[in-house]
């Protein structure tokens, strides 16, 4: 990608090529040539994702000058944050209360109407609490893998 806007291609054309957003495109272009040679091997290896090291690589560049290196290191050395819980993919919610439904067609649930905009919010999959995904694991338990 780097060559290519070297060479003046557009960014809309180099998205296009790449099957990319232009946004995408941009932050490549704007970012890449802050990437340390670890940054690239993690990058590569997916220990990091690209969006971790766009933060990186933001932050790097609000430092003060000199310190993008020191910035940059200190980051990668952290380690990753646990992952976030996962909300409820509404596809396969839809699928799991099908099945239910078809072998317990008269099973009720008892709910609130926290656990309800709980499930919106989980089903959303924006902004899900750690909270919320209790509170609808335990309103509707048929959503859930049965470990």
């Amino acid at each position: 990608m780097i060559y290519l806007n070297n060479a003046n291609w557009s960014k809309e054309r180099i998205a296009e090529f790449f099957d990319k957003s232009v946004s995408w495109i941009e932050d490549i272009v704007r970012f890449a040539p802050l990437t340390t040679e670890a940054m690239r091997e993690k990058l590569a290896s997916g220990e990091l994702s690209w969006n971790r090291a766009r933060e990186i690589l933001r932050k790097a560049l609000n430092a003060p000058p000199g310190n993008e290196k020191q910035i940059i290191e200190q980051e990668l050395a952290r380690p990753a944050a646990p992952a976030a819980a996962k909300p409820l993919p509404f596809q396969a919610t839809l699928k799991r209360l099908t099945a239910s439904i078809q072998t317990a067609p008269k099973q009720t649930f008892k709910v609130t109407g926290q656990d309800l905009y709980a499930l919106l919010v989980t089903l959303r999959g924006k902004n899900v609490s750690a909270e919320d995904l209790e509170r609808v694991r335990k309103a509707f338990p048929v959503l859930w893998d049965q470990e």
